[in-house]
């Protein structure tokens, strides 16, 4: 079996070295606004996953609910959560090489 940056102990290994090139050119004002649209981002990835806790746990409480029903939100609690903490590590690693958690202007709603 082929070896790669991947197979060492910590399974973060290589993540830093793979952000670090994804945003190595970007200036300061281009990684602030890249950060900021990040954390959007992850607020809605967190909204997301909070709502596919709240479903997947309601359905335990459903005994007549049908096993493919079931299994169907539990996977989709499974992928929120993935997605969500996915998010936080690119948050965390935008917020880390920016040195400052930027403001986030609130959105703007539609009139």
């Amino acid at each position: 079996m082929a070896s790669s940056k991947w197979d060492d102990d910590n399974p973060s290994a290589g993540l830093e070295e793979g952000f670090a090139q994804a945003f190595e050119d970007l200036g300061d004002g281009e990684l602030e606004q890249v950060t900021i649209e990040a954390i959007r981002e992850y607020r809605r990835q967190l909204a997301i996953a909070e709502l596919a806790d709240r479903e997947w746990f309601r359905a335990q409480e459903l005994p007549d609910l049908s096993e493919a029903r079931r299994e169907e939100l539990r996977l989709a609690q499974m992928r929120t959560q993935t997605a969500h903490q996915a998010y936080r590590l690119v948050v965390s690693h935008l917020i880390d090489r920016l040195g400052f958690i930027p403001k986030v202007p609130a959105d703007e709603k539609p009139n």
